[in-house]
């Protein structure tokens, strides 16, 4: 038993140096590239830039790849119900992980609401409202700063969407 001892330790020189020989006792992180983004740029949304809100469907894209975050596709829009062409819609970009389903048909409603038509928007959501409560129904007809909001409550570290991410996995380094 004590030789078994002995020659497994063997193995490692130096305690707590990393060499070749213990280098299977701490394994590299996996590096991982967001998906890239291949469209025009998008413009600002509740204060989020365009940049913050590209990277954040990165980040939701891998997310999803990795099964972390659900696939939309296929899955009922959280306003009328179809579930044809559905997709993520984020209102805070921070936690992109955390999206509402939309089908295109709403989803485009919900951003042209801010761009002179209201009433479609209005139209479309009391149409579809159950309980006149739904995150939906709350939506401003004005353009809000919610990214400024945020980072005044919780410190511009809220805006490294990766760092405050629980979803990855440790051994996983994900980069833009």
């Amino acid at each position: 038993m004590v030789a078994k001892l002995k020659k497994s330790h063997k193995k490692i020189q130096h305690l707590g140096k990393i060499n070749d020989d213990n280098m299977e006792l701490f394994p590299k992180p996996k590096i991982i590239k967001l998906p890239a983004w291949r469209w025009k740029e998008l413009s600002d949304y509740n204060g989020f830039t365009g940049r913050e809100r590209i990277n954040g469907w990165r980040l939701v894209k891998f997310l999803i790849a990795q099964k972390l975050v659900e696939n939309p596709v296929g899955k009922p829009c959280e306003i009328c119900g179809t579930t044809h062409e559905t997709n993520y819609h984020n209102e805070n970009y921070y936690e992109p992980w955390k999206p509402y389903i939309l089908c295109k048909t709403c989803h485009f409603a919900l951003h042209n609401r801010l761009k002179g038509k209201w009433s479609e928007w209005q139209e479309l959501i009391n149409k579809h409202s159950k309980i006149q409560n739904e995150w939906f129904m709350k939506l401003s007809s004005e353009k809000i700063d919610m990214a400024k909001e945020l980072r005044e409550k919780h410190g511009e570290d809220i805006a490294d969407i990766i760092k405050n991410c629980k979803l990855i996995p440790e051994n996983i380094i994900v980069k833009y």
